[in-house]
C-alpha cells in the first residue's frame, strides 16, 4: 500500500507541475487589468477547464495538446488538490511605460502535506482491517487506489483541514494589446499545491 501511495503522489506532483508550466504565457483576450489575467488563469487552472484556458492563452494548440495527453484520472487528481484553493489580488505594480506589471497574488489552499499525512494514517488503519480478512476478500490494486483517493479527498474536504496562505509575485506584460502572464515561479506552483515543493 505505501508503494501504491508513493506512485499516486509522484503522479500527482508531476501533473500539477506540468499544468503549472503550461499556464506560463497565458493571458486575457479582452482588455483589462494585469490582475484580471492572473485571476483568469488561476481559476481556469483550478477547474482544469481547457476551453476556458483557451480564452487566456496566445497558443491555444498547446492547451489542446495537454487536453489530449492527460487522462480524466489525472485531471481529477489535480482538481481534487485545487478544489479549495482561493485567489486574491493584493496589489499591482505597473511599470512606468505601462507595458509590464508585477501582480501580488494571495493563494490559499489546504495544507497538502498535512492532508496526505491524515490520509496515510487512515489508509494504514483501513489496510490493517483488510489484512485480517480471508485472502479471497483482500482488496485489489484498483480498490486500494480508489480507497487512497477517497481518503485523500476526505482529508482535503474536512472542515477543520489546515490551510496555508502565501503571497506570491506573478509577472505580467502586454502583448498584442492584452495582458499575459509571462512566468509562474516555483513559489506560485508550490502555493497552488498547498505547500508541496515541486
Amino acid at each position: 500500500i505505501p508503494m501504491k501511495k508513493t506512485k499516486m503522489l509522484s503522479g500527482l506532483l508531476a501533473v500539477v507541475l506540468v499544468f503549472g508550466l503550461a499556464l506560463a504565457g497565458c493571458g486575457s483576450k479582452v482588455q483589462g487589468e494585469p490582475g484580471d489575467a492572473v485571476l483568469g488563469c488561476m481559476e481556469s487552472f483550478k477547474a482544469m477547464d481547457f476551453d476556458a484556458m483557451a480564452n487566456y492563452v496566445s497558443k491555444t494548440e498547446e492547451i489542446q495538446t495537454l487536453k489530449d495527453e492527460f487522462s480524466s484520472e489525472d485531471l481529477d487528481i489535480v482538481k481534487m488538490v485545487l478544489k479549495r484553493a482561493t485567489f486574491e489580488v493584493v496589489s499591482t505594480d505597473k511599470a512606468s511605460d505601462g507595458k509590464t506589471a508585477e501582480v501580488t497574488l494571495k493563494i490559499t489552499n489546504v495544507d497538502m502535506n498535512e492532508a496526505m499525512t491524515v490520509a496515510q494514517e487512515n489508509l494504514m488503519a483501513w489496510a490493517i482491517e483488510e489484512a485480517a480478512k480471508p485472502a479471497a476478500e483482500q482488496p485489489t490494486e484498483d480498490e486500494i487506489m480508489a480507497k487512497t483517493m477517497e481518503m485523500l479527498d476526505a482529508a482535503i474536504s474536512a472542515e477543520d483541514a489546515k490551510t496555508l496562505s502565501s503571497e506570491v509575485t506573478v509577472p505580467t506584460a502586454v502583448e498584442e494589446n492584452k495582458w499575459i502572464v509571462t512566468d509562474l515561479p516555483d513559489d506560485v506552483l508550490n502555493a497552488l499545491a498547498g505547500g508541496m515543493e515541486l
